[in-house]
């Protein structure tokens, strides 16, 4: 009974390792399950723009915060030197009274203090009005943008230590990552246009909005004679005339391999432009050359910076715009690529089978050529095939029966 007591506790104990080793693969495997969505999450197209987006928010906070401040403090200083201008002058002028030279010559001097404040602070990048500010959260956005999109204006730049080395690490980062971001929206984005492109024209050839599938009836290739019972006189045979059927609706599938003209991708893209410049127009003071000069310096990333937006509430919109125009830009010269790698195979095909009927060889991986040299005479042939060749001693021509008896007695 104490055997029995005794062991009794230990298999309890193993069971309980078993459930729980059961129970910690379950969480294991929960927890991969988790990961693996989540990754797939990210790494989708919406998933890529979320994170870009929550990048640049932090980069915004970041640089807010160290050069907000330094552009606060230097701000203030000018406004504090404006204020103590005006009541230095102010006392001097009630102490030299109508002492016209000593009034001058206190006038320079104060006047020159402001200057040198003016120009320190141009210098350490405060290039705008003393109530403006510029590395605020909207415009430390816009200037993140201005990284990772390696446009770069040149109207708002770090001058501060911190945000210079921020700024370059920043761009380490962003760079690679907007990059990856470019690539997958111009694929999303060529994937939907070839989609709308081959719905026109099966809209315009066909007149069917949906893929149809032909069904072949079963049909005999000829008639087949049946006798009838009650008359046997008579022979049945079927119908050849195939039957109706409808074709099933099947959903359209884009077909990958399917190419976009670059008409197509260059037209998207110029009423992508024309209609910016025209929502530009509403936001800001600009005219519409200004507002279309504006977008390609932008989406071209050339970036003068001569034409910027002024109001830091469209700043996000903005940002998202310029972005989808790189996209856009991204998907033409892929669209272009694919255009010239189809051109390419094409002609080395057209190559290879032109080379076939004039004895020459291309090899598939590069496009060099070889002369094939002609078979020497009897190389290919054996001896025995010199009998069909015409004209020769060997001509296979039937003998007649009067010589083939002369061949009979002089063997015997």
């Amino acid at each position: 009974m104490s055997v029995v007591n005794g062991t009794a506790p230990l298999a309890g104990s193993e069971e309980t390792v078993a459930s729980g080793a059961s129970g910690g693969g379950g969480v294991l495997s929960g927890c991969k399950w988790c990961i693996r969505k989540t990754w797939k999450l990210v790494t989708s197209t919406l998933g890529m723009v979320i994170v870009l987006l929550l990048f640049s928010f932090v980069g915004a906070a970041i640089f807010k915060v160290i050069e907000g401040q330094h552009e606060k403090a230097h701000k203030q200083a000018v406004q504090q030197a404006s204020i103590d201008v005006i009541e230095n002058l102010w006392n001097t002028s009630l102490a030299v009274k109508r002492n016209e030279a000593a009034f001058k010559l206190v006038l320079k001097q104060e006047l020159q203090k402001y200057e040198d404040l003016l120009r320190a602070a141009i210098a350490e990048g405060i290039s705008s009005d003393v109530d403006e500010r510029v590395w605020d959260f909207w415009g430390s956005f816009f200037y993140c943008t201005t990284i990772y999109t390696t446009i770069g204006y040149g109207h708002i730049y770090p001058v501060t230590t911190e945000g210079k080395v921020i700024t370059m690490i920043y761009s380490l980062i962003g760079i690679p990552l907007c990059l990856v971001v470019l690539v997958d929206l111009g694929k999303t984005l060529t994937k939907g246009l070839k989609f709308i492109w081959k719905f026109i024209r099966r809209l315009y050839y066909t007149g069917k909005c949906l893929k149809t599938k032909l069904v072949q009836t079963a049909v005999d290739a000829a008639a087949v004679p049946v006798a009838e019972p009650e008359e046997p006189d008579k022979q049945s045979t079927r119908s050849l005339t195939p039957v109706e059927v409808v074709p099933p609706m099947e959903p359209y599938e884009v077909d990958d391999e399917f190419n976009l003209p670059i008409w197509v991708a260059l037209l998207v893209t110029i009423l992508y432009i024309f209609l910016g410049a025209a929502m530009y127009c509403q936001w800001e003071s600009w005219t519409y050359l200004d507002a279309f000069y504006f977008i390609f310096i932008s989406i071209s990333t050339i970036g003068f910076g001569d034409v910027l937006p002024d109001h830091p509430k469209y700043f996000l919109l903005s940002s998202f715009y310029i972005l989808l125009g790189l996209a856009l830009v991204a998907m033409v010269i892929t669209v272009i690529q694919d255009d010239m790698a189809a051109r390419i195979d094409r002609a080395k095909q057209r190559i290879g089978e032109v080379s076939k009927t004039i004895g020459l060889s291309v090899d598939e991986d590069d496009t060099s050529v070889t002369q094939v040299s002609a078979p020497e005479p009897g190389f290919l042939a054996p001896a025995s095939s010199n009998q069909n060749i015409p004209g020769s001693r060997h001509s296979s021509k039937r003998s007649s029966p009067a010589l083939s008896r002369r061949n009979s007695d002089l063997i015997r």
